[in-house]
């Protein structure tokens, strides 16, 4: 279970308002959104696609405020899995610091 495609925002233009203490977050967040532009997809659209390009993952929870948001995601569940090309050129922007990929511990960064 892939429990929060979009991290609180993070894969979304919100991600600009991220604290400085969750630079390597942001600076991830801003080579991906490269990836979306160079693909001409949506940041979300690409978080969304690349789980499921994991084969290991079943269930996906995407949270969206908007029903415009909802359409996107689901346009991009429809698009289906990304080439294994941009899977690739992705995984390098994987950040394991719980400090950073988890959004309840975001309170204890500056």
């Amino acid at each position: 279970i892939n429990r929060s495609v979009l991290l609180k925002g993070v894969l979304t233009s919100s991600a600009v308002h991220l604290k400085s203490g969750l630079l390597p977050l942001k600076k991830s967040s801003e080579a991906a959104a490269g990836v979306a532009r160079r693909l001409n997809i949506s940041l979300p659209a690409l978080a969304t696609r690349f789980v499921l390009s994991n084969q290991k993952v079943d269930t996906a929870l995407v949270g969206v405020s908007r029903p415009e948001h909802l359409q996107e995601i689901v346009r991009a569940v429809l698009a289906g899995p990304l080439p294994a090309e941009v899977v690739d050129e992705l995984r390098p922007l994987a950040i394991t610091d719980p400090l950073q990929v988890d959004p309840k511990n975001w309170k204890l960064v500056n």
